[in-house]
């Protein structure tokens, strides 16, 4: 704040301001890198996230063993989930949150005792997430993420 004034700036947008001009000022070749450099950085934050909640589907999973094979909810993590990694990376650690959502739900409905696996449909869109959730019995049963963020109890296929 400016005493004498009274006026004031925030710092963030002061910072903000002080960014935008020196990336007014730098070469093609500086800006393609500083755009990969961020691109870069919002990758490894968006992997960070995942690989939290993908430790809370563990510990899930380590609560409940009567209930869960021990891979049930597997990371998305390495080269056997590359596509997924690749397709979803902007909401990979929301999916891991609604794969230990979908299986609570199926788990609550009864129509499951022991659940084997809990995966994503790998046609989803982006904006239209969907997962099947195998359970011991031979049930395959298919979860919308409207029903997870709506509470709709799963319905067995």
């Amino acid at each position: 704040m400016n005493v004498n004034t009274g006026g004031y700036r925030y710092l963030a947008v002061e910072q903000q301001r002080i960014d935008d001009e020196h990336e007014a000022n730098l070469t093609e070749e500086e800006k393609l890198k500083l755009e990969k450099s961020r691109k870069e950085l919002e990758k490894m934050r968006l992997l960070a996230e995942c690989a939290e909640q993908a430790q809370k589907n563990q510990e899930y999973l380590s609560s409940k063993k009567d209930n869960f094979s021990p891979y049930a909810i597997p990371p998305y993590q390495g080269k056997r989930y590359e596509d997924i990694v690749a397709n979803f990376l902007p909401r990979l650690a929301e999916i891991e949150r609604y794969r230990r959502t979908a299986a609570a739900k199926v788990l609550a409905s009864g129509q499951c005792v022991r659940i084997e696996a809990v995966d994503l449909v790998p046609t989803s869109a982006l904006n239209n997430l969907r997962f099947i959730v195998d359970c011991r019995n031979g049930k395959r049963i298919k979860v919308k993420e409207q029903e997870l963020q709506q509470e709709i109890p799963a319905k067995a296929q």
